[in-house]
């Protein structure tokens, strides 16, 4: 049985794309009452001209969690991001790009990362996707994101790592986390990663994570 995942915003940035948009609303429809009632998408039209924000708009009618923005003009992901940003109070936000790959069951997964001590959990699939504790990868305040959504990821996880957050490996991607219970040294050896892991010290020295 799937452990519910609660308290998360999911900023989904829509560059236009009919039949990935309409498969990404069936599949929103089904988390929403399938066991993921407790969150919240935020969708974001990258300024499109194809019709795109009227569907959206007509898919979230009725649907309280479900909320739709539009930029003025396109402007890329990391905009479109910071845009959403704007409309979470959620502890837990997840950013992606809809794509043929959007599906909320996989960043069920990411959340659930999150959940059990990761501060930031990042992954390929789908459509290079995110999810992070928003008081630690605080995004808000004007700070720039790249326009692709891949570079967009590896910057918030390049982020927790400057912190000083450990990482471990995440599908040929990273997560980064506090390291607890996430088996990181393994996870980082597999990828050739050696990090600095906050809270792994002996006799006030940081130690190697891996």
């Amino acid at each position: 049985m799937k452990t519910p995942v609660s308290n998360v915003t999911v900023v989904a940035v829509c560059p236009g794309d009919g039949p990935a948009l309409d498969a990404a609303m069936g599949r929103v429809r089904d988390a929403l009452s399938n066991g993921e009632g407790a969150w919240r998408f935020v969708f974001v039209d990258d300024g499109t001209d194809d019709g795109t924000f009227a569907r959206l708009l007509d898919a979230a009618r009725g649907e309280s969690r479900i909320g739709v923005m539009r930029q003025d003009r396109r402007r890329g992901f990391g905009a479109a991001l910071r845009t959403g940003l704007a409309r979470c109070a959620s502890p837990i936000v997840c950013g992606v790009e809809v794509d043929e790959g959007f599906s909320p069951d996989r960043l069920a997964d990411l959340v659930r990362r999150v959940e059990a001590g990761a501060d930031v959990a990042t992954g390929r699939a789908p459509g290079w996707a995110c999810a992070f504790r928003a008081e630690r990868i605080d995004l808000k305040r004007g700070r720039r994101l790249p326009g692709s959504a891949r570079l967009a990821v590896e910057q918030i996880a390049d982020r927790a790592r400057r912190a000083g957050l450990a990482l471990h490996g995440d599908e040929g991607f990273e997560a980064a986390g506090t390291g607890r219970g996430t088996g990181i040294g393994g996870q980082l050896r597999k990828f050739g990663i050696a990090m600095m892991s906050r809270g792994a010290r002996s006799g006030g020295a940081p130690q190697r994570a891996a």
